[in-house]
């Protein structure tokens, strides 16, 4: 629903990970940039040359 909202121009579809660090994944699917909000997902991303981002998660019970 984000991607829509925001008119974003993805290629792909969500691929869920089952829980497993993206980073692997992420590196497999050749992606150049992804958006996190968990910091240590995202070292593990930057690691493999990934530009990440992070997306402070609200304050508060989880969703």
């Amino acid at each position: 629903m984000f991607v829509m909202e925001h008119e974003l121009p993805v290629e792909r579809d969500t691929v869920f990970t089952n829980k497993e660090w993206k980073a692997e994944v992420l590196e497999e699917m050749g992606s150049v940039l992804h958006f996190d909000d968990d910091k240590e997902e995202l070292e593990r991303i930057e690691a493999k040359g990934i530009s990440v981002v992070e997306i402070p998660h609200p304050p508060g019970p989880w969703r």
